[in-house]
């Protein structure tokens, strides 16, 4: 990731404070992923990621997200998002990564390396929220991901209930350091699925730019394309 130097570690507390009064409503936690999927990656120990991301397509409703996550400590991540405008009307991929909006929701994860350096599980629960008519449910999950020759793959299964189900991807890492994904999960009781694609490419600075389109196959849902800024900020340099 790219950062900004000369950040000290005392500004903390004053950002996540700030953070959480502006982030006061409907909020949907994301923990680092794929597109729509989470994999066994959690942000480095000391680094704060502020995230913009929007949701938006033909006839559909768009989407407006503002949120974070933190490398707490070594191999864990927690997260907090919100939602901070909402427009239009149609029926998309609700929330960012398929996952309805609600009022705020938190995410944790913690990673664990497994022996031989290639491989590593996540263990996580995302979408925790006081309310969970408006949230929805918490969603635990596991996920290994895999260093292979050419590209990362990775194979989880996470939700409670209805929301259960597996989910998997690949993303590949090309020179200049841009990232390309997909990922495939199950949906409504395992009836449905959404696949999606996209990238990940480090802009100037501290910014990075991440872009995606779901393709559901629930009936009426409509392709949802979702653009995500990240602006990242390294408390240890």
């Amino acid at each position: 990731m790219r950062t900004i130097k000369h950040v000290h570690l005392t500004c903390l507390p004053v950002i996540l404070a700030i953070m959480v009064l502006l982030f006061s409503h409907m909020v949907n936690a994301t923990p680092s992923g794929l597109n729509n999927i989470p994999t066994a990656d959690v942000a480095p120990t000391g680094v704060l990621v502020m995230q913009q991301f929007s949701n938006f397509g033909s006839d559909q409703q768009s989407l407006y997200h503002l949120g974070f996550k933190y490398g707490l400590a070594e191999n864990w991540e927690v997260g907090l998002d919100k939602r901070i405008h909402e427009s239009g009307s149609g029926s998309g991929v609700s929330g960012a990564g398929g996952m309805p909006a609600g009022p705020w929701v938190f995410q944790a994860k913690y990673r664990y390396d497994l022996p031989g350096g290639n491989s590593s599980l996540g263990l996580g629960l995302a979408n925790v929220g006081e309310d969970s008519d408006k949230a929805g449910d918490s969603y635990p999950y596991a996920v290994l991901s895999h260093n292979l020759r050419s590209f990362r793959g990775h194979l989880g299964y996470g939700g409670k209930d209805a929301a259960r189900g597996i989910f998997l991807g690949v993303d590949k890492t090309l020179r200049g350091g841009a990232v390309l994904r997909a990922d495939w999960l199950q949906t409504n009781d395992r009836d449905e699925s959404l696949a999606s694609i996209g990238f990940l490419k480090p802009l100037s600075g501290p910014w990075v730019i991440e872009g995606w389109v779901s393709f559901p196959t629930a009936a009426g849902v409509e392709d949802t394309f979702t653009l995500k800024f990240d602006y990242v900020f390294d408390f240890k340099r």
